[in-house]
């Protein structure tokens, strides 16, 4: 068997879903600010990115797994435009899907190589001030010296896979998920909904100076998680959002203002790239033009 050399930490068979003929859509670049056209196989991958050594079994895990999400996503979808309500067997299997994605992507990899990066350098400056005041350096605990190994991004690899291959990991995560308030929204506008190369995305709506509310199952949270152009998957933790217990497992339109929102989400939280059916990136160009002129000031 050959070995898969590409490999996409945002399912082909996912981002087809936001292709108006199943292989193309447009890009936006965060990084140069312009947008082009491009096929869905080219996207969100990169060169053995979860080998370890000669082994591909988590490519072949995931691709098992994006090969049966395009079923999920159509049942859910189905079901909403039937007029009926979400079941627990959708909730299970987009759960399942969405943690594994949460884990899968660039984004996360280099979250926690900026962990180890400052881990390292936290450590750095205790061990000086250690050496200086008894005279030898300061052996830093077991536990934490993966995080001083040189190579950051085969660290960080390896905690990742780590971690997608945990099942208790995994079915926590999904738990979690399955615990919130399930709404999928329903674009009613000509603009499409924005997908991104890390498409599941949080907004904290509790707020305080010093904790953050920013985790899954944090008090306040929204998950958001487009499934497709037209359609959205909104997660809320139930304390905060109990005005929206009724809607649970239920459909909403979504408006103008809704899109622009969503839209907004995956702008902010994609790593670089941010993709659309059409080049329809007027909010992402004011949005850049705004970050711009608020560094410049």
């Amino acid at each position: 068997m050959s070995r898969a050399k590409k490999q996409h930490y945002v399912p082909q068979s996912y981002l087809r879903g936001f292709a108006e003929d199943g292989e193309h859509l447009f890009v936006f670049d965060k990084s140069t600010k312009t947008s082009f056209g491009t096929s869905v196989s080219r996207i969100a991958s990169e060169k053995y990115f979860y080998d370890l050594s000669e082994s591909q079994s988590i490519e072949e895990g995931l691709a098992k797994l994006d090969g049966v999400y395009p079923y999920w996503r159509d049942s859910i979808v189905k079901t909403v435009k039937n007029g009926k309500r979400i079941t627990l067997e959708h909730q299970a299997k987009l759960a399942f899907f969405i943690a594994m994605q949460v884990r899968r992507t660039r984004w996360f990899r280099n979250f926690n190589i900026s962990i180890a990066k400052q881990v390292e350098e936290v450590l750095g400056k205790m061990s000086q001030r250690f050496h200086a005041k008894f005279g030898v350096p300061l052996k830093p605990d077991a536990s934490l010296s993966e995080y001083l190994a040189p190579d950051k991004e085969e660290m960080a690899k390896l905690a990742q896979i780590q971690s997608m291959r945990s099942f208790s990991t995994m079915h926590s995560l999904a738990q979690i998920l399955v615990h919130h308030i399930w709404i999928v929204g329903v674009n009613e506008t000509t603009q499409p909904f924005y997908t991104s190369d890390n498409p599941v995305v949080i907004r904290p709506h509790k707020q305080h100076p010093i904790r953050s509310y920013s985790g899954l199952e944090s008090e306040g949270i929204e998950i958001a998680f487009p499934l497709n152009s037209r359609y959205i998957l909104a997660l809320l933790e139930r304390a905060f959002h109990a005005n929206l217990e009724a809607r649970d497992c239920d459909s909403m339109s979504i408006n103008e203002d809704g899109v622009a929102y969503y839209n907004s989400l995956q702008i902010a939280g994609s790593y670089r790239w941010f993709y659309c059916s059409n080049d329809s990136f007027a909010l992402a160009e004011e949005i850049c033009k705004e970050s711009y002129e608020e560094r410049a000031a």
